[in-house]
């Protein structure tokens, strides 16, 4: 294994324990609903509130120093996993399968690989509303990358790796149509 893959390796191993901790919490109902709500209602482009800055705290990173773009990517994470609560978090559900399976537009799966800022937030809670309509939950450590990916190349091959489930899951729905 490279550094490098190391490196990518503890890195998620951490971002899922972060994401399992936080999806428990939500799951077991200990968080106040009214601070669920306020969770819910988190808007990127804002300075987050209290309860943000509680959950980042007790739950994410006691020591964080985030950055604008980092604060506003965890501001989409906690709000999308609040959102699909109280189950949202499923491992290996990867999320490219999960919204094929579930019908998800072609034309907002691309929207959603696009987009960036503000658009990003916006089609994160679309996202994250339509998935919970269904009562799907995924796999939230993909998710989480897929906003907090800094670096161009890993936001891209976290793209790449939700684009590739989709249409597989999307290409074996049409065989299957097509044989029927």
């Amino acid at each position: 294994m490279t550094s490098s893959n190391v490196a990518k390796s503890r890195s998620d191993s951490s971002l899922s324990a972060i994401v399992g901790r936080v999806a428990r919490l939500f799951e077991s109902g200990a968080i106040h609903p009214g601070e669920m709500a306020s969770l819910r209602r988190l808007d990127p482009a804002a300075p987050p509130g209290a309860c943000f800055w509680k959950m980042m705290v007790l739950h994410v990173s006691p020591a964080a120093e985030l950055s604008l773009g980092q604060e506003s990517a965890w501001a989409m994470v906690l709000a999308g996993m609040a959102r699909m609560a109280p189950i949202c978090h499923a491992p290996h559900r990867r999320v490219g399968r999960v919204l094929a399976e579930n019908g998800f537009s072609e034309l907002r799966f691309e929207r959603l690989l696009r987009a960036r800022g503000a658009t990003l937030a916006q089609t994160s809670r679309i996202l994250t509303s339509f998935l919970a309509s269904r009562g799907e939950a995924v796999d939230w450590t993909q998710l989480a990358r897929f906003h907090l990916s800094e670096d161009p190349s890993k936001a891209a091959a976290v793209r790449r790796e939700m684009a590739r489930d989709y249409y597989v899951v999307r290409s074996l729905k049409e065989k299957e149509r097509e044989n029927s």
